[in-house]
Formats: structure tokens, C-alpha cells, sequence
């Protein structure tokens, strides 16, 4: 609705998309029609490629006045290839390790299971649903998400626990978990996710984790 609603009104519009890489379908050409003028996101988290992996897309009726902030090799290229490539292709010198592991990463998870990164999109939310459902379990909350905008991260509130729980439990039972302030006030947040390398046990030595510090 916000894409349609600037595009009526020929606002650009960028899309920060962080971490949908990999957790979501993304399909950049629809985003592209409904009116998204760029999409930006990483692949270091659900794509398990080195940090620094991230991309821009930039649609097609913007590429001509879009260029690096350093200009250089590549700019005014005439050729097959797109302006925009040729440009940000070669700025200097630089560090491309990060950039050229991501196709491989991304065609290595998927082969992980018969059905691809459909199948791991679905194992992951299956087993998030669950374990959420064993750490709630403790901390009674009775938060979910709506079903049609839940990935493979699920946030709970944390009423009557410190506020460096996150280090208090990697000190105790040396679980790594992601505890944050809430910034907009109210009691720090916890937040789960599932990947192909989790399973419930992980949750449930959280759950106990919890129950006794709390």
C-alpha cells in the first residue's frame, strides 16, 4: 500500500529490507512494478555469508542517476553492460571476498534440503513456533505474531528480569541470546530465531535457563 501510495504521487521510495534476504520470497521485479525504487538488504544473516555481503537493486527507470560515492573506473562505460554495473563494479580498491561468497552460500543452504530455501524458510518457522511456544511456556507472556507477517524472529517482552539478562546468561548457562533494551520504553526483549543448525533442545535449556533465574 505505502509503494502504491508513492508511486502515485512519483515519490522514490527505498526499501531497507535488513535480514528479509534468505527469511523471505523476496521477488524484486514485483517489488520493482508496485513502485520500490530501491531495495537494500544483507546477506550475512539467513544467507550465512561473510559480513559485508550486502546488495542495492535499483530499478531500472533509476539506474542513469545513480553512481558510487567514489567515482571511478567504469563511469559514462559505453557497452552491453548496464551503466549502473560498469560503475559500481571497479571503485578503488577494495575487498570483494564477501561479495563473491554469497552466490555460493546461498546455492549451498539450499541444497541442504529436497525443497530448497522453501523447505528452510518452512523447518525454520516450524521449529521457531515451537520453541517459542516451550520459552513462553516460562515467561507467560501469550505474545504471537500476526500470521502473515511472522519470519524467523519472535520477540518477547521480559517483565521482572535484569536488564543484562543477555550476559547473565551466557555467564550461567552459556546460552547466546539476543536481549535488548526497548527503546520505545517499557522491560528489555527477547528475541528468538531458528536456523538450520538449532533444535529444540536449544530452546528448551533456554526455558529452564529462565525459569530459574527469574
Amino acid at each position: 500500500e505505502i509503494l502504491l501510495w508513492a508511486r502515485s504521487r512519483d515519490l522514490p521510495v527505498l526499501v531497507d529490507g535488513a535480514h528479509a534476504p534468505g527469511m523471505l520470497d523476496l521477488n524484486l521485479d514485483e517489488l520493482g512494478t508496485l513502485g520500490a525504487t530501491f531495495y537494500t538488504g544483507n546477506f550475512h544473516k539467513w544467507c550465512c555469508s561473510p559480513k559485508g555481503a550486502a546488495f542495492l537493486w535499483v530499478n531500472p527507470n533509476w539506474q542513469l542517476p545513480v553512481h558510487p560515492t567514489v567515482v571511478s573506473h567504469g563511469y559514462g562505460a559505453q557497452g552491453d553492460r548496464p551503466t549502473l554495473w560498469s560503475e559500481f563494479d571497479w571503485t578503488g580498491t577494495d575487498e570483494h571476498s564477501a561479495w563473491l561468497c554469497a552466490p555460493e552460500a546461498i546455492d549451498f543452504l539450499g541444497s541442504l534440503l529436497p525443497d530448497g530455501w522453501p523447505g528452510i524458510r518452512k523447518r525454520n518457522l516450524e521449529l521457531l513456533t515451537e520453541g517459542a511456544a516451550v520459552v513462553d511456556s516460562v515467561l507467560k507472556t501469550g505474545v504471537k505474531p500476526h500470521p502473515q507477517m511472522q519470519g524467523m524472529l519472535w520477540t518477547f517482552p521480559l517483565e521482572g528480569y535484569p536488564a543484562d539478562l543477555g550476559r547473565i546468561l551466557w555467564e550461567k548457562a552459556q546460552l547466546d541470546t539476543f536481549v535488548n533494551p526497548c527503546y520505545l520504553g517499557g522491560p528489555p526483549v527477547l528475541r528468538l530465531s531458528a536456523f538450520l543448525y538449532n533444535d529444540i533442545s536449544d530452546y528448551e535449556k533456554l526455558a529452564e535457563a529462565l525459569k530459574v533465574l527469574r
